[in-house]
C-alpha cells in the first residue's frame, strides 16, 4: 500500500476498498500445507519464471518458555526443584505492584531465621535508601 492514498469525503466504496485490502492477510492460509517431514508448503498464486509453483520452508521455531529466558539471562535453572529434582510448575502470577511489595516486605521480615540465598554470579541487593544522594 502507499502511503500517499488520499480518500475524500463521501467515497465509501473507495474507503472500504483501503479497509479490505490492508485487513487482509499478509499470506493465503489455504494455500499452505505441511508435509510429510513436517516443512511447510506454499503454493504460488502464479509461477515463477523459471517454473517454480511452490515454495518449501522450515516451520519457525517456538519461542522461549519464560523458564528457558530465567536460565538464559539470569542463570536461573527453574524448570526443576533444586530439593527433589522434580519438576516445577507455575501455580500463580504476581503482577500488582502493591501485592509484590508486601510479600517481599513479608520474606524480608522472614530472613534473619533462613539461611542466606545464594544470588546468581553479579546479582547484588539494591543500595540502601539515601545511599545515592
Amino acid at each position: 500500500m502507499h502511503a500517499g492514498i488520499d480518500i475524500a469525503p463521501r467515497q465509501r466504496p473507495k474507503l472500504e476498498r483501503l479497509c479490505r485490502y490492508v485487513s487482509r492477510p499478509p499470506v493465503a492460509t489455504e494455500r499452505m500445507a505441511l508435509t510429510a517431514s513436517g516443512h511447510v508448503r506454499y503454493a504460488l498464486k502464479t509461477p515463477y519464471r523459471d517454473g517454480t509453483t511452490h515454495l518449501v520452508l522450515e516451520p519457525r521455531h517456538a519461542a522461549m518458555s519464560w523458564a528457558q529466558r530465567l536460565k538464559r539471562v539470569f542463570g536461573i535453572e527453574i524448570d526443576s526443584c533444586a530439593r527433589c529434582g522434580g519438576k516445577l510448575e507455575v501455580i500463580a502470577s504476581i503482577e500488582e505492584p502493591e501485592v509484590i511489595a508486601k510479600s517481599l516486605a513479608h520474606l524480608e521480615k522472614a530472613a534473619p531465621d533462613q539461611p542466606q540465598v545464594e544470588r546468581p554470579l553479579g546479582a547484588r541487593a539494591p543500595p540502601p535508601p539515601g545511599s545515592l544522594l
